[in-house]
């Protein structure tokens, strides 16, 4: 069984994923052209490119806790929904109005205008739309609100499926289902349609969701961990070797697509990587715990806030540029959070 704690780790790989995801991979979005690296710019590129599972790592880990819970309690969709929204009111109600008041004029920073001039007019309706989720119109890496809250809806209707069903074929059945979301839709050419983008296009990760129920459903993390043991497949070298694996397969062979398959074997093999390199289990807990303040606010500071931006980007390397990036967002979560304690206990 996943712990609790093992989660945060792995969300607090799945955070420095994303930043590396945002940072190294979208040259056109970055000032000056993006990170350089002393070893080879397209493996930085690259490993920018694999930091894109830290989604579905999310999504798996979503699906996963909330099955568990689901055992424990009776679900609460008001409570799910209301929860995710505040985590990002709090982020929205400084972030937003700043940006807007001080950052409507400022330098380009990308070469593409909708990160230069994201601020630089105001609509009510616009900001309304903003605010509840629908469109991520001030940041534009705020489209997983939509995502998450249609998961979440989702989930009675899955978990009903998935109890009546064997892990292999709920298995079968999401395989299909992922298949059908990453291939044969797009085929369809019907993207431009708002039903589609709203429902169908923000909602490819949600295999990786299902997926993460049926592994909570059948205790399947502690039956694969146990084969691996037992055919000594871990080990600091084996871990490293097996995620390279992973890296490879999906960056240059299958895709996204196999996302389902790929992030629990990920999860797994860095999981026994960290027990082993137990210096990494505080940070990672830190990071773990401020992931969601992180992934709201780190792109202020790599695209959208220009003199942030061109903080982050001075050492120029990728290593040190992402190093900053991760300080910047957690000190910045942190501090946030101090505010809404301090506010809370003021209220009570």
């Amino acid at each position: 069984m996943l712990t609790k704690e093992d989660a945060k780790k792995i969300k607090g790989i799945a955070i420095i994923l994303m930043l590396m995801y945002h940072l190294f991979y979208f040259k056109d979005r970055i000032y000056g052209g993006g990170v350089i690296s002393i070893i080879s710019n397209s493996l930085v590129e690259n490993m920018g490119k694999f930091g894109n599972i830290c989604v579905p790592i999310f999504f798996f880990l979503s699906g996963y806790g909330l099955y568990i819970n689901s055992k424990k309690k009776e679900y609460d969709l008001f409570y799910r929904i209301k929860k995710i929204y505040l985590d990002y009111w709090k982020i929205f109600v400084i972030f937003v109005p700043i940006a807007i008041i001080l950052f409507k004029y400022q330098p380009s920073s990308a070469y593409v205008e909708f990160v230069s001039n994201r601020y630089n007019h105001f609509s009510i309706i616009e900001f309304i739309k903003c605010f509840i989720g629908i469109e991520p119109i001030y940041n534009g890496e705020w489209w997983f609100i939509r995502s998450y809250v249609i998961a979440l809806i989702s989930f009675p209707l899955l978990k009903i499926i998935i109890d009546k069903n064997k892990p292999s074929i709920n298995i079968f059945i999401t395989m299909i289902l992922s298949i059908v979301l990453y291939d044969v839709i797009p085929l369809l050419k019907i993207g431009s349609n708002p039903l589609f983008y709203t429902f169908i296009n923000q909602t490819v990760h949600i295999t990786s969701f299902i997926m993460g129920m049926i592994f909570a459903s059948s205790d399947m993390f502690k039956k694969i961990d146990k084969s691996l043991e037992k055919n000594n497949y871990y080990g600091i070298i084996k871990d490293i070797l097996f995620i390279g694996l992973i890296f490879f397969l999906r960056n240059y062979q299958y895709g996204e697509q196999f996302d389902l398959l790929f992030v629990p074997m990920f999860i797994l093999f860095a999981l026994d990587f960290i027990k082993r390199i137990k210096i990494t289990d505080k940070v990672l807990m830190l990071l773990g715990d401020n992931s969601t303040n992180m992934w709201l606010i780190h792109t202020f500071y790599c695209y959208y806030i220009y003199y942030i931006v061109k903080l982050v980007l001075l050492p120029k390397y990728s290593i040190l540029c992402l190093l900053l990036l991760i300080i910047l967002s957690l000190i910045t979560s942190i501090i946030i959070e101090y505010i809404y304690k301090k506010i809370k206990r003021m209220i009570k």
